[in-house]
């Protein structure tokens, strides 16, 4: 006889790098490779690997060009979602044809981020009027991971709109439409909601439109009145309209709205700038019938209108003074530099009324001044002594009587007196410092009966010492905080028509501290700063600096007033590292406060944001206040969860921007408890087992990893049955007695329960059988007939069989 031996294939397939993970953004949606099988064979055969079940989304194939090894392969064209699905289970099987392995592969979606809006919300104010297409803001926006953005108004609106700015685009504006109408009255604000997106996640901000209302025309030659003459009955000029507009390009507008069939508003030529209002010709005016006239003038932009009142008054016919002694001509010598009288008009009016005269020339150099012909001149210095005597006045009487002089002055606080006996005037005070350059000194004489005068006596100061003065002064000028110590930050220029004169500057201060942080030299006549300057703790924020420049005899005071500006100042992290501990949770759930240390000097509102490498889209920042909480479930007991996240924490105020690094600890909790793989175990042990006898084995499970993955086992004790049986740590039930109390065919029940680490548990019905162990012929005969005995007609087999249609039925 030959011998024939079996060869059999007793090794499978192995995969030896699953299970494993992989994690990338949910925006990926190309054929790509996402990890490489390492596969071996003992005995070399062929190997087939591929997904089960099998997954629309990805696919194991082989890899080209090599076409030997296996890949998981995210397929084309798929669409990602991180909200709908995070993560993704792959159960890999790898076979021989006879054996496989299967190993799982875990793929963790990174969720895409969306735009930021880095400057809204923000404000824009401007004028009504505007109408054409601007840009009114320039928007700031960025997303983490480089995606193409889209704003848009949301909603949209029929004034403004959201568009790619020429020569860049790749910013967003927003922009007035042109041709749009506004009007302040109606809406004088508006409130435009931002959406800008990634085609994913979006982010939105307000922007504010604050229009400036037009502001209408000013009158600023009405109301007023004026006259004409009822004899005038040609076209005859009365007033020239003065009115303005702030707006300097709005065109102005005007009509008369009342007397039209008397007088006109007219445009005046050339320019056709101006209005102004006529008599019409040919009018007839009485004015004893209509002694005056209330024009009502109507003047408007393009938008408002205001209204006043011109008042014509109509006078009667009036004789016209006459100058008795122009046209005149005189000579002066070209050395004269003292204020001296040239010439004296002389003028009648038949009806004797107060004649007035002015000086149409607008000379600088010559003026025209009413009053009483001088019979006098003299001079003196300023130099002069008090009692000095500069003139003599002479008077006469016909009957020799006693004579008296009195003296006036048409200036007032004059410095001269005039001995009522003698006429002698003298210098009664020192004009050293004086700046009058001369006085018209009223002298009248009397001789108790009769007064005769004012004559006048014209008294000319020589040498009067000029003032100096600051001529850029009084002024305003702002000054940063932070400036560099010793920054002349103003020059006083002075100005002295005496040029020997020798200068002094002095200060004083409002409040006193600003000698704290300011000083005027008086050498060099340069104001600098002479301390730090901090807006924050400095106060107040505006000093008053009185500069006064004295020469040896007068001086003059002026003020600078210096306003302190802010400059925002950089913000930054005292502290850069944080440290906190956290449990696995669900998403939105709040890890422990990091209290960030920070400072900002200026106070501005800041804005928090945070980038965790690869494992960014797994937690979310609060922008304003720095909590950090969990994007999705955080469930490290899923493979490939991460226990440790490093990131970092930025803050800007969104000019400034610094950074510190936030090292986060998750750790496992017991989010699971221990599962018995079966609701109920059925066991069959003979009734003549002895004490230590296996009976059965149960068994659990719990998904929790770490030390809450480690459970036990036992019996509840709750019965007596309980005391019969021990269950070991793997689930090994042996008799803790004999059987020998409990009849063949008997049930024992009792409960085991499962407990983890951190007292969660599950719990199993245990079912002992005691089977009948009685010999039953096969065969019986009855009557001769032969009866076979059939499995149902077996008492244990009918004990057992019952006990396990109830276990079935229970599983259903």
């Amino acid at each position: 006889m030959g011998v024939s031996k079996q060869i059999e294939n007793i090794h499978g397939p192995v995969i030896h790098n699953l299970p494993d993970s992989v994690s990338f953004l949910e925006d990926v949606n190309n054929n790509i490779l996402l990890h490489t099988l390492n596969v071996t064979d003992a005995e070399g055969d062929n190997i087939t690997c591929a997904l089960n079940p099998n997954n629309v989304l990805f696919d194991v194939q082989v890899i080209p060009p090599s076409y030997n090894d296996y890949g998981i392969y995210l397929k084309g064209g798929t669409t990602l979602d991180y909200d709908t699905t995070p993560s993704y289970t792959l159960t890999v099987q790898c076979s021989d044809l006879r054996r496989n392995d299967t190993g799982v592969f875990t793929i963790n979606l990174i969720r895409n981020s969306a735009p930021v809006i880095h400057n809204l919300p923000d404000s824009v104010s401007f004028l009504e009027d505007v109408n054409n297409n601007i840009l009114l803001h320039t928007l700031n926006v960025t997303d983490s991971e480089g995606d193409n953005i889209t704003c848009v108004l949301n909603p949209k609106s029929l004034l403004f709109d959201i568009q790619v700015i020429p020569l860049t685009y790749n910013d967003y504006g927003i922009y007035l439409k042109g041709g749009t109408t506004l009007d302040y009255d109606t809406t004088p604000s508006y409130l435009l909601t931002v959406q800008c997106s990634d085609l994913r996640r979006n982010d939105i901000g307000v922007f504010t439109i604050n229009l400036i209302r037009n502001t209408p025309p000013v009158f600023n030659s009405l109301p007023t009145n004026t006259n004409i003459s009822e004899e005038v009955i040609t076209k005859t000029f009365l007033h020239l309209l003065n009115i303005t507009d702030v707006d300097v390009n709005d065109t102005i507008s005007c009509v008369l709205t009342a007397h039209t069939d008397t007088f006109s508003l007219e445009k005046l030529p050339p320019t056709l700038d101006y209005y102004g209002v006529f008599l019409k010709a040919g009018i007839i005016l009485n004015s004893d019938v209509t002694p005056s006239y209330a024009l009502v003038i109507e003047c408007g932009d393009h938008r408002r209108n205001v209204t006043d009142v011109l008042t014509v008054d109509i006078i009667n016919p009036n004789m016209a003074p006459s100058i008795s002694n122009l046209p005149m001509s005189c000579e002066i010598p070209e050395t004269l530099t003292t204020m001296s009288l040239l010439y004296t008009i002389s003028v009648t009016d038949p009806t004797n009324d107060t004649v007035i005269c002015n000086d149409t020339s607008s000379s600088a150099i010559f003026y025209l001044q009413p009053g009483i012909e001088p019979f006098a001149n003299t001079n003196i210095s300023s130099k002069g002594t008090v009692g000095q005597i500069i003139y003599t006045v002479l008077g006469t009487d016909p009957e020799n009587d006693h004579l008296l002089f009195s003296l006036a002055s048409t200036n007032g606080n004059e410095p001269f007196q005039i001995n009522p006996l003698t006429g002698a005037v003298s210098l009664s005070r020192p004009i050293q410092t004086e700046t009058v350059p001369g006085y018209e000194l009223q002298i009248n004489i009397t001789d108790g009966m009769n007064v005769v005068g004012p004559k006048i006596l014209s008294v000319r100061i020589t040498d009067v010492n000029c003032i100096p003065t600051i001529v850029n002064l009084p002024s305003t000028i702002n000054v940063l905080e932070g400036i560099t110590v010793g920054t002349t930050i103003f020059q006083p220029l002075i100005q002295d028509l005496d040029s020997s004169d020798v200068h002094i500057l002095s200060v004083s201060y409002i409040p006193e501290d600003g000698d704290i942080y300011f000083h005027v030299n008086d050498t060099s006549r340069q104001v600098s700063t002479v301390a730090e300057i901090d807006y924050e703790t400095i106060s107040p924020k505006t000093f008053l600096l009185m500069i006064s420049v004295q020469d040896s005899l007068t001086e003059s005071n002026e003020n600078l007033t210096i306003n302190i500006v802010n400059v925002n100042e950089p913000l930054h992290f005292s502290k850069k590292y944080y440290a906190i501990d956290a449990y696995e949770n669900t998403a939105g759930f709040v890890l422990q406060d990091p209290i960030y240390q920070y400072s900002d000097d200026d106070g501005d509102t800041v804005q928090f944001s945070m980038n965790c490498g690869s494992n960014t889209g797994k937690l979310d920042i609060d922008s304003v206040t720095g909590l950090v909480s969990y994007s999705s479930d955080h469930d490290i007991d899923i493979v490939g969860t991460p226990e440790h996240l490093q990131c970092d924490v930025n803050i800007t105020d969104n000019e400034f921007t610094d950074n510190a690094f936030l090292n986060i600890t998750i750790h496992d909790d017991n989010d699971n408890s221990p599962t018995f793989y079966h609701r109920e175990y059925t066991f069959l042990v003979q009734r003549s087992a002895s004490d230590g006898s296996f009976v059965g084995q149960v068994e659990a499970s719990d998904k929790d990893i770490g030390p809450y993955g480690t459970f036990f086992y036992h019996v509840k004790q709750d019965n007596l049955n309980a005391s019969i049986f021990v269950v070991s740590d793997n689930g090994t039930i042996k008799l803790n007695n004999t059987l020998n109390d409990y009849p063949e065919g008997s049930v024992i029940t009792f409960k085991i329960f499962c407990v983890d680490t951190g007292g969660k548990q599950d719990r199993t019905l245990v079912k002992i059988l005691i089977p009948i162990t009685t010999k039953v012929p096969s065969v019986v005969v009855v009557q001769s007939k032969i009866f076979y005995y059939t499995f149902f007609k077996h008492a244990s087999n009918m004990a057992w069989l019952q006990e396990e249609m109830k276990y079935n039925i229970a599983d259903f």
